[in-house]
């Protein structure tokens, strides 16, 4: 029984890897500048931002020596979330024609989100090592395993959030979901530091957003001191198992019929 499992397990690992494969090499060949936009926006943003800077003379809010490793740690988990959610809601919709044969619509989505979050991470990984490379020693983890568990939560919400939205699609427009998740950026921590507010009310109300501890913990995961009064993992960790497990009900409850 369990060699027959880890057999069925082995052999739907070799299937999804086959189609992350078959989905990095298509989006490379589809659609070269539309792929490079997509995953080059968070650092367009983080450079407009620092010309701001430099623009205005002013020093922003941040954290540690580097302002460049504060944004970073805060723009790029965040659009972990943005990537995930958005790539959930457009691949559960993922229609027969869209599959190759003797793969289902699941094996075609668990290859999907799992491919653009490899091509991200890894992007993320290659531009703080470029960091740390030029100097900026804040840009080397201390502690690799906080900032890979923040990650994983993270991208857990946005899966899950990308797969409700999905759902009701008819009900409500993803429009109007594209445009609240991009607010998030300015009410999760992004842009300082969440727990120097000067409103304890400002803080409570922060508190309700999973995604604001999320990028705590990852900067926690950073800078090993960062200041995290505010950060509740626990509370991170219940809304996206909640939104995940809602999402894949979801997902599988409007799942269009093999032909």
């Amino acid at each position: 029984m369990i060699s027959t499992s880890l057999t069925a397990l082995g052999n739907w690992r070799t299937v999804v890897g086959a189609l992350m494969t078959r989905q990095v090499k298509g989006r490379f060949k589809a659609n070269q500048m539309g792929l490079f936009l997509a995953f080059a926006e968070p650092f367009l943003l983080l450079g407009m931002i620092m010309l701001l800077r430099v623009f205005f003379k002013q020093k922003l809010a941040s954290f540690g020596q580097s302002e460049m490793v504060f944004l970073s740690s805060g723009i790029l988990p965040y659009y972990i979330f943005l990537r995930t959610s958005a790539r959930s809601r457009t691949s559960s919709r993922f229609g027969p024609s869209r599959r190759p044969p003797r793969a289902s619509s699941t094996d075609l989505f668990v290859a999907t989100i799992a491919a653009d979050l490899v091509l991200f991470l890894s992007m993320m990984i290659i531009w703080f090592a470029i960091l740390a490379l030029v100097g900026l020693d804040e840009a080397i983890p201390h502690s690799i395993e906080t900032c890979i568990e923040a990650v994983f939560f993270i991208a857990a919400l946005g899966i899950g959030l990308g797969l409700i939205v999905s759902a009701i699609t008819s009900r409500i427009p993803s429009y109007i979901y594209g445009f609240c998740a991009r607010l998030l950026i300015f009410l999760s921590g992004v842009f300082y530091i969440i727990d120097l507010l000067p409103l304890q009310s400002v803080r409570d109300n922060m508190a309700l957003n999973p995604l604001a501890h999320g990028i705590v913990w990852f900067r926690l995961g950073l800078y090993g001191s960062y200041p995290h009064n505010f950060l509740d993992p626990d509370y991170l960790m219940f809304w996206s198992a909640a939104v995940l497990f809602v999402g894949l009900i979801a997902y599988r409850g409007t799942l269009r019929p093999a032909h």
